[in-house]
């Protein structure tokens, strides 16, 4: 059976992260750097759990730009994060477009 990745206890994770996140948005004046770098170390941590190398700062922002513009902006870039933690050679993540 395939696997459905917002099913994931990986993708609730990541979302989970990128929402309290966004609460924090109107303290932050740098709150989207601070957003970027929480989903990279959401991911690095995910891929460290399961014995995997960590992505770059790149990587992560990368994917993020596919998801800026959307209307479902946070479950885009989740899954993007997503698909990062689960890549072995997360380069191969080239882009979607």
């Amino acid at each position: 059976m395939p696997v459905v990745p917002t099913k994931t206890p990986e993708y609730k994770r990541i979302l989970d992260r990128l929402r309290k996140e966004a609460e924090l948005r109107k303290s932050r004046p740098n709150w989207i750097e601070m957003e970027q770098k929480a989903m990279h170390e959401e991911v690095n941590t995910i891929r460290a759990e399961a014995g995997k190398g960590p992505v770059s700062l790149y990587q992560v922002l990368r994917v993020e730009a596919l998801a800026v513009g959307h209307s479902d902006y946070a479950h885009k870039f989740a899954f993007y994060c997503w698909e990062l933690t689960q890549e072995e050679d997360p380069e191969r993540h080239a882009c979607h477009g």
